[in-house]
């Protein structure tokens, strides 16, 4: 069985005082898990990364890459922890900034996809920056390149906006 996880990072700064802009709306919130492994064949995880901000107006991610992992317990980034249950499900967990447990959001079956997403914003004295965090989640028997672009996730969960000093 395979995990794959994408994750799409957008950030985004605004003047302090100035309320923020409904930017992040043009983009992509899912996208085909590409390039894939050498031989196209994975056991265990697949970690998706693509990062867009400002620098190009949002039009093509400003960072991209594939990892792969053989066991689970290796694949930790931003806070998303997965967890293998023995029904068989994956469950979803998240610890954000400032807390000290994760916390199970989605359970996950075989052919299921989930998404989750939430921003975070960080002040400095002139500026704010924002970046908001979209997680597209499956557990399937093989890696399909166009998972994320079929239909809609069985699963969506949208978090508050988390606020750092």
């Amino acid at each position: 069985m395979l995990v794959v996880v994408q994750l799409i990072k957008t950030r985004w700064t605004v003047p302090l005082g100035q309320r923020p802009p409904q930017l992040c709306q043009g983009t992509p919130e899912r996208l085909s898990v590409m390039p894939l492994p050498p031989n196209g064949f994975v056991q265990g995880a697949v970690l998706h990364h693509a990062e867009f901000d400002e620098t190009n107006a949002y039009t093509r991610p400003t960072r991209a890459n594939l990892r792969t992992y053989s066991d689970l317990r290796h694949l930790y980034h931003n806070g998303l922890g997965l967890r293998l249950n023995t029904i068989p499900q994956l469950e979803v967990l998240l610890r954000l900034p400032e807390q000290t447990i994760s916390t199970s959001l989605m359970q996950l079956a075989i052919g299921e996809w989930g998404q989750l997403s939430y921003k975070t914003r960080f002040g400095l004295e002139r500026e704010a920056t924002y970046t908001k965090y979209v997680f597209n989640i499956t557990y399937r028997a093989y890696l399909d390149p166009f998972v994320f672009m079929r239909g809609s996730p069985q699963h969506t969960i949208h978090l508050p906006l988390e606020q750092t000093p």
